[in-house]
């Protein structure tokens, strides 16, 4: 999928096919009227796979307990843009068993789970100044929360288990989850 928003290139990707264990669609998803299309497309690749896993990857959160984005669970200037990705998105995701949802934006690290869906929130870039970190707070799904120190998400993938590690700039591990798939997610 790709198309010209404001004179740039937004591409969307699936991954996976007949012998795939996972479908991993990225997506950059515009604000704006140019959200409809790409969630359609969305959408269609969701219901076309019979994969077990269902993984999305996107710039913006859709849950957040971060100060900047997070649509109506976040608290700063930016989480109004966000909202639609709660409203418009994540029925898509629950329609379709999504396991997992990637992202960054918020610059944090977070791990938050609702309805089936993991959502890992990976913003902090490894970088260990302060002045780039976002402030957070917890919210009703969150798991873990890290802010003014950065890091980055380790992912390992098996057939019945999504393994994550948080780990800070220094590599220590700050939490380990396990989503364990269902049929539903």
């Amino acid at each position: 999928y790709q198309r010209r928003v404001h004179g740039r290139k937004k591409r969307g990707s699936a991954f996976g096919g007949s012998q795939a264990r996972c479908l991993f669609s990225v997506v950059t998803l515009a604000k704006g009227p140019h959200l409809k299309p790409q969630l359609e497309w969305l959408e269609e690749q969701l219901a076309a796979s019979d994969t077990p896993w269902k993984l999305v990857m996107n710039h913006n959160p859709v849950l957040s307990g971060g100060s900047t984005h997070g649509g109506r669970t976040g608290y700063g200037q930016w989480s109004r843009r966000t909202r639609r990705l709660e409203t418009d998105l994540w029925p898509i995701m629950q329609r379709h068993n999504v396991q997992a949802y990637f992202s960054g934006d918020d610059h944090t690290l977070q791990v938050l789970h609702a309805k089936g869906t993991t959502f890992f929130v990976s913003g902090a870039g490894g970088g260990r100044e302060k002045a780039m970190f976002h402030g957070a707070r917890h919210i009703e799904q969150t798991l873990f929360l890290a802010h003014h120190i950065g890091g980055f998400m380790a992912h390992r993938l098996t057939p019945s288990a999504l393994h994550t590690d948080v780990v800070n700039y220094k590599g220590e591990i700050l939490f380990s989850h396990k989503h364990t798939r269902t049929t539903t997610g």
